[in-house]
This record gives structure tokens, sequence and C-alpha cells, in this order.
């Protein structure tokens, strides 16, 4: 005969042992063919009976391999909890399934908390848990649950789960000590996670009675949840493994990318200049992910607005339509999965580099006049030295209005502008130099007066030098 104690009845029926013993004690299971010091003993067969007669709708199911059972539950707690933070935070992109129709989420949250909704919504992420293996991903996220269990009442870690490609979320209602003292517990988490296992965690929470006090209960809780992932990414940005609380910041409404620093990426991918891609990628990402937060809908349709803008552009270059399909399908399907910002950002300089070599290699393989190349090169070697395109006709053999012609066609720019980036380009890297002037930095990068230099640079690059300078010493202290 097959016998099963508590640990093993709750294997079968999918329980925790705790469970097992209250259902024991309620008379809700079938009767134990003993009762010992160490728990009661019931025959297998009966267990399994007992499990198999549960109602569909039960919380539990059984789902049996040999003698070996796996909890059903957990896992449709665990879908139905990553769908519905989901809805509360990506409504617009959630599918047509989980739009809120008739208030079943609402309900939902309503029948969870009762009368008292959440007071706050965390977001937390562990860094580098996508580059880590599937066993370390699992014990790093068991630390951390383990210690927020821990650390937590359970009123403060309701709906708990993992979700988003590895963002942790949870909500809950406020003990004593308030918000901040909630802070302060999970700055201990953070401390001990980093000590005891190298792990570097980072949180962002928002109060509903901070971010919306006058909005209904269903309304303020999805409003606080979004914040405490800006709170989260705004973190992330600035000092990974802290905490922040949401506080009122700069968010980036816009919808289209700057006009300057659209002409710029035009430049460099058209032309398939492969040595100015890091610069356009840093100016990109310091616009797109900054300091100013633009929300992931509109993040993402910004960047797919770049891709298509460098396929035309590739197109207009000579590449092949077959290739140019090929990265583009590519690199807007990657643009579809992550929510992690710093992901989104290498998809984009990735794709920005791939669409410029792709521009390079097709140049080389294309029937262009010599001479263009080699002006190229001439302005390159010579642009902070006086350049009239007189001098650089000379130097490649050709008049001056054909060389015009030539390098206007060719790389769709006039050699003016040309020159003018590359000159505004070598200024950018000498205004990270604090102890030169901005005159020093105009004569040095070959213009002739500082009146051309600062007019040059603010058509390019959309800012004074000045102001340049002082964006960057900021995003590098």
């Amino acid at each position: 005969m097959d016998l099963v104690g508590v640990k093993e009845a709750g294997e079968i029926l999918g329980w925790d042992r705790r469970k097992v013993s209250i259902y024991f004690r309620r008379c809700k299971l079938p009767a134990p063919m003993a009762n010992l010091a160490a728990g009661p003993i019931w025959r297998r067969s009966d267990i399994e009976a007992f499990a198999r007669s549960m109602p569909a709708t039960a919380p539990y199911t059984l789902a049996s391999s040999g003698t070996s059972y796996t909890r059903i539950r957990p896992v449709a707690d665990r879908l139905w909890t990553g769908a519905l933070w989901h809805q509360i935070l990506y409504p617009t992109i959630s599918p047509g399934g989980l739009q809120d129709f008739g208030k079943p989420l609402a309900r939902a949250i309503k029948r969870i908390f009762g009368a008292s909704p959440p007071d706050f919504a965390a977001a937390a992420r562990i860094d580098g848990l996508d580059n880590l293996n599937e066993i370390t991903q699992r014990r790093s996220a068991a630390a951390l649950l383990r210690l927020l269990h821990n650390r937590l009442d359970r009123r403060e870690r309701r709906l708990l789960v993992f979700a988003h490609e590895g963002f942790l979320y949870f909500c809950g209602l406020l003990a004593d000590s308030g918000l901040d003292g909630l802070a302060d517990r999970l700055r201990q988490i953070t401390f001990q996670l980093r000590q005891e296992h190298g792990i570097l965690t980072t949180f962002g929470l928002c109060a509903r009675a901070a971010i919306a006090p006058n909005s209904s209960a269903m309304a303020g809780f999805c409003r606080s949840a979004c914040f405490a992932v800006v709170a989260l990414r705004l973190q992330l940005n600035s000092e990974k493994g802290q905490v922040r609380i949401y506080v009122e910041s700069a968010r980036n409404e816009t919808s289209i990318i700057p006009g300057k620093l659209a002409e710029w990426l035009r430049q460099v991918v058209q032309t398939g200049s492969i040595d100015r891609v890091s610069g356009v990628c840093a100016e990109l990402s310091d616009y797109l992910f900054g300091s100013a937060y633009i929300p992931l809908v509109k993040l993402r349709a910004l960047l797919q607005t770049l891709l298509v803008s460098m396929a035309l552009m590739a197109q207009s270059a000579g590449v092949e339509l077959e290739t140019i399909y090929m990265l583009n399908n590519r690199y807007l399907t990657l643009l579809m999965t992550p929510y992690d910002y710093t992901q989104l950002q290498q998809i984009l300089k990735e794709a920005i580099a791939d669409f410029t070599a792709t521009v390079a290699k097709a140049r080389l393989h294309k029937k262009e006049h010599p001479a263009v190349q080699a002006a190229e090169n001439y302005i390159r070697r010579h642009s902070r030295e006086p350049l009239s395109l007189s001098t650089i006709a000379r130097a490649v053999g050709l008049s001056a209005p054909y060389l015009s012609r030539l390098f206007s066609t060719f790389r769709g720019l006039t050699i003016t502008d040309f020159i003018n980036h590359e000159r505004v380009e070598t200024a950018r890297n000498l205004l990270l130099d604090p102890f030169l002037s901005i005159t020093e930095v105009a004569f040095a990068a070959g213009f002739g007066s500082l009146q051309h230099f600062n007019r040059t640079f603010r058509a390019i690059q959309g800012c004074t030098p000045s102001h340049y300078r002082s964006l960057k010493s900021v995003q590098n202290r």
C-alpha cells in the first residue's frame, strides 16, 4: 500500500505544507490512515482521487508524470499577474484579449485589496540579467525574492512577479514608516545583494497619493505603476544599484527627431562615413535615452521612424533593395521585443553601424568617379587648414565646377557642407577639453572666425558650442 505524508500530499495537490495542514484540521481532506506525531498519513490513491475530484475552477490542477507532480497554480498565477501588469503599464500595446471591457481587471484589484487599493507601486531591475545563463538568472531572482519576503510585510509585496524580460513589479499597502521607510528597507536589500551575491539591483517607487490623489482607486494605481517604471528607468540612466522615489521629472513628449540631428544622421549613413558613426550614435542616445524621459510607446515609434529613414538613405546611396529589406526587417523585429531601454539603445547603435557599413560597402563596388573619394580624403586630412573649392579641385586634378557637380551627385551634399561637418566633428571632440577656450577650439577646428564657428556649429548641432560643452560636462560628472 502506497502511503503519503503531508509533504507528499502537498506535492500531489500542488499545495505547501501549511495549506495541507489547514485543510486537514478543517476536515476538508480524505480521512487519513493514521494520525502520527509527525503528521497524518494517507493512502496515495485517496489523495490522487481528491485532486482529480477538484472542480475545473479550483485553484489547483493535477498534472502527473510517473510519481512526480507539478504545481500548476503558481504558473497560472504568474501568467495572470504578468498580464495584469502589462495591461496596467502598456495598455496601448496590450493584446486585444486583455482590454478591460466590463472592468474585470478593476474588479480583480478590488477583490485582492478590498476597500483599500494599493498605496504604491514598485519596479525593479537586476543589472545584466539578460547576459546571464538560465541557472544564474534563477539564482539571482531567487536571492532577490527571498530578501523581499524576509524584509517586507506581506501587505507590501502584493502582485509580486517578474515580467517584460526580467523586470520585477509589486505593489501594496504602506506601513507606518511610509514610502521613505519602504525605500530604506529596499536600500538595505540592494546593499545585501551586492555584498553577498554580487547582484546589482535598482528600484523605482511611486506613491499613489503623490501622483494621483484625486483619481479613482484603479486610475491612481495605474498612474503610480507607470511612474514607478519611470523612476526606475531614470535611476538606471543615472546610477544603478540605488532606489529612487518618483518626483516630477522632465518628460520628452516629442514625436519627431530634431531636424539638425536627423540631417547629421543622413550625412553619416548616406555617405557611408563609418568613422563618424560613434559621434552620431552618442548624440542620438543623449536625445532619446538622456535625462528627459520618453515613454516606451513613443520611443519605439521614434526608433522605427529612424530605421525607415536609414533604409531610404541606403536606397538613395545605391544599396540593393533586397539588402535594405533584410536589414530593415531585422531591426524592426528586434525593436518590438525589449522593454529595457539599454537594449533598445544598443539596437539603435547596431542599426546605424550596419546601415552605414552597408552603404560604405556598396560604394566600394559602385562605379563612382575616383576624384570624389580623393576629394573626401583631402578634406579630412586638411580640414583644420583654410580650404576652398579651387584648392581641392587642383589637388584632385579637376575643374572646380566639375568637381562640385560630381561631389553633389555621389554624396548628396555640397563640398562646403562636407567641410563644415568635418570641422564641427573635430570641434565636438575639442570641446570636451575644459582647458581650451571656445575661441581656441574654433581656430583649432579650422574655422576662420569665432562668429562663423558659432553660426555653423549651431546650424549643424542645434545648440551653441558653450551650451554643448556644459551639457557634456554634466553628463560626464
